[in-house]
């Protein structure tokens, strides 16, 4: 049987389609294998996270646990990532005392203001004041769960001078002007009605 001589070219595409497969099949191993490596890190890095997550002892929230905390569920949430005997501390404004019902219908305005451009959308009043309450009614949440034993929880006895001081602080930095006017009201507007802004401090004990 005759055949036809393979000529230079055809001896170089041979060559360059084994090259091809051989590469293909090549990064294919390689990316396998990666795969497997990046799986396995991936895994030792979620148990060390898990583990961390485990054995934390102490969560400390500044001013911010009545955006999400307001409810037992959460806490729930929260402590599962607590160690047995972990401690909470929650340092916040609240109220000192609850708004009235006319009052969440028609709120004060010092707490129901307009945030200036562009977050005037935000509704300050229902995400953020009226979700404050007061230091007794965060100490009974905490404790009627079941979960921790409040070991303090009171209102701060110099509140007012830190909130003076805060707001001369503010203004002779000229910090955020719109919240100096604005806590100026609230002081002054707490002068002769309820609620008022306040402090407090509360410090808990996993169960």
């Amino acid at each position: 049987m005759q055949t036809t001589p393979l000529t230079h070219n055809d001896i170089i595409q041979m060559t360059l389609r084994v090259g091809e497969d051989w590469a293909i099949a090549h990064a294919r191993r390689l990316l396998a294998s990666a795969w497997n490596g990046w799986k396995q890190a991936c895994s030792g890095w979620m148990k060390k996270a898990l583990e961390f997550y485990e054995s934390i002892c102490s969560i400390f929230c500044m001013n911010s646990f009545n955006f999400y905390g307001g409810n037992t569920g959460f806490i729930e949430h929260l402590l599962q990532h607590l160690k047995p005997g972990g401690q909470l501390c929650i340092g916040s404004e609240v109220l000192s005392t609850e708004f009235t019902a006319e009052q969440k219908s028609d709120p004060p305005a010092v707490y129901a203001f307009k945030l200036p451009p562009p977050n005037e959308h935000v509704d300050v009043f229902e995400g953020d004041f009226k979700k404050q309450h007061t230091a007794i009614w965060w100490r009974d949440l905490i404790q009627s769960s079941g979960l921790m034993q409040v070991e303090y929880g009171n209102e701060l006895e110099d509140t007012d001078r830190i909130h003076e001081e805060l707001v001369r602080y503010e203004y002779e930095n000229n910090i955020d002007p719109f919240d100096v006017q604005i806590c100026l009201d609230q002081i002054e507007w707490g002068i002769t009605h309820q609620p008022r802004k306040t402090l407090f401090v509360l410090t808990a004990r996993k169960c």
